[in-house]
């Protein structure tokens, strides 16, 4: 089963490319915010405490 989770992620789930970043890192995220039909860009920027997961869910 581990083996067909793999193959689907590699094969069809689609990867966003990030730049390398680890723990201690500073970082600035953009999130899109719609309030009714007005469209707005939050940023937030904090220290990464920890990476988690593997595969697409990383």
């Amino acid at each position: 089963m581990e083996a067909l989770i793999k193959f689907v992620q590699d094969e069809f789930v689609a990867k966003n490319k990030f730049e390398d970043f680890k723990a201690g890192d500073t970082i600035t995220v953009y999130y899109e915010i719609k309030e009714g039909e007005k469209t707005r860009t939050q940023f937030f920027r904090g220290v990464v405490i920890q990476r988690r997961g593997a595969g697409a869910s990383e």
